[in-house]
């Protein structure tokens, strides 16, 4: 009987093991999203020189029917234009990413229709994190300040773009897991 109770004990001792080993690499794989982790210190600069997030949306790519870590979010910026576009470029070089203006001859990450084209920056660099397919981090901004080109809602909310108000579109993707 005694030896009954001490392998009922031992197998309960392995399982209670296994499941915590279980648990805690589910908590480290599913606690990272690295779209975030690139993003935030571009973000932080953007905050600390007083752009206000409207809304994000994203996701780890740890799901079932993503692979692919993304990022994408909306601010506004009491600026023109140009300054914003200083900030959006001072914010995304301290990351190690250098933006080019969407061109007819390089439209970037999204494609971007001509029209559209003079708002739009993008920028990659390899990404770091081994866990993904070798690739690039893919980033790009659209700045408006015009109500002809800009989102007429936003975050489910009007925004005002005008000559001091600057309509910031972030974006940022990651390659697949492995």
């Amino acid at each position: 009987m005694k030896k009954d109770f001490t392998t009922k004990k031992t197998a309960l001792f392995f399982i209670a093991c296994l499941l915590i080993a279980a648990l805690a690499s589910a908590a480290t794989y599913l606690g990272r999203d690295y779209a975030k982790e690139t993003i935030q210190p571009i973000e932080a600069t953007l905050l600390a020189e007083g752009a206000k997030k409207l809304c994000e949306s994203g996701s780890s790519g740890k799901g079932p029917d993503n692979k692919e870590p993304w990022y994408g979010a909306y601010y506004t910026v009491q600026k023109p234009q140009n300054e914003t576009e200083v900030l959006v470029r001072k914010a995304s070089q301290q990351s190690q990413f250098t933006l080019t203006q969407a061109s007819t001859a390089k439209r970037g990450l999204v494609e971007v229709d001509d029209a559209y084209i003079q708002y739009w920056y993008f920028a990659d660099k390899d990404s770091s994190y081994t866990d993904l397919t070798p690739g690039k981090a893919k980033l790009s901004f659209a700045l408006y300040n015009d109500t002809e080109h800009a989102p007429k809602n936003v975050c489910g909310q009007s925004v005002t773009v005008d000559d001091q108000h600057t309509l910031v579109q972030v974006n940022l993707l990651l390659p697949s897991y492995k």
